[in-house]
């Protein structure tokens, strides 16, 4: 293989879309979690007023 052939077919070209495929899904997650969030305050909240009655 001569260096031009070589130039191009990096290592990292084929990992490429999988990392990305990966991010896209740690960026779903992290969404999920950023909705879930707001409830786990309001069950805290809760639970704090259940204990103080």
């Amino acid at each position: 293989m001569s260096n031009s052939q070589l130039h191009g077919t990096g290592v990292n070209s084929p990992l490429l879309p999988l990392f990305f495929q990966e991010f896209e899904k740690i960026k779903a997650q992290v969404q999920e979690h950023a909705n879930i969030l707001p409830e786990i305050k309001r069950l805290q909240e809760h639970i704090t007023n259940l204990e103080s009655r």
